[in-house]
């Protein structure tokens, strides 16, 4: 817990941060709007200012925070028989990538 608040703490002193949270404000608003296209501008600023690794960890949990409301009405109207093959191809997809950017 200590490694997490010391983390933390050096992340709040860091002067990349407020440009990182004006792009993402900036993401979130294009994204509310347009409901796409959040991640196109807020991946180029993040990675030019913080290690790449840590910005896709980043949109990946941000997102996944977004979308949960969402989820529970979606799946109520699914079509099962012609999703289940994209969910697969993405679950892969996600890990594949994440992989391949962290070696």
């Amino acid at each position: 817990m200590e490694a997490v608040t010391t983390t933390f703490v050096a992340l709040l002193d860091n002067p990349s941060l407020w440009p990182a949270l004006a792009a993402v404000a900036v993401a979130g608003a294009v994204r509310g709007f347009a409901g796409f296209g959040g991640a196109m501008l807020f991946m180029p600023f993040g990675a030019f200012l913080f290690d790449p690794r840590i910005v896709v960890v980043a949109l990946l949990l941000i997102d996944y925070h977004i979308t949960q409301p969402q989820v529970r009405n979606a799946l109520t109207k699914w079509q099962w028989r012609t999703q289940i093959p994209s969910v697969v191809g993405g679950w892969c997809g996600v890990w594949f990538g994440a992989y391949l950017l962290a070696t």
